[in-house]
């Protein structure tokens, strides 16, 4: 996913947090922790979706181990994710990643 940038982390653990239920989904922190993360340009490229409707696992690493998660928990947390007005397009193609898996029968 790229170079390791601090902000990750925080956005890694909040990821964390929401799918084992011990982080709430509030709409002001989710964007404040996530926005870095899904704006990140692996997202928006052309063959991250290809990529993620292919794979039969997804593990997401951005820098160093500790900044990295499986598929499983950022749909999880997407799960909890209701979209707001303010929320950016960056936001909303990841949810949209989500929903194309699924379409596909994948988890």
């Amino acid at each position: 996913m790229g170079e390791e940038i601090e902000s990750i982390l925080a956005a890694v653990t909040f990821l964390k947090g929401m799918a084992l239920g011990k982080t709430s989904p509030r709409r002001g922190r989710w964007r404040g922790c996530l926005e870095p993360l899904f704006k990140r340009p692996y997202w928006g490229t052309t063959w991250i979706v290809q990529e993620i409707v292919l794979a039969t696992d997804i593990y997401i690493v951005s820098g160093s181990r500790s900044r990295s998660f499986s598929w499983k928990i950022l749909q999880k947390a997407i799960d909890c994710y209701v979209p707001d007005a303010r929320d950016t397009r960056e936001m909303e193609v990841v949810a949209q990643l989500v929903h194309i898996r699924r379409s596909f029968g994948k988890s």
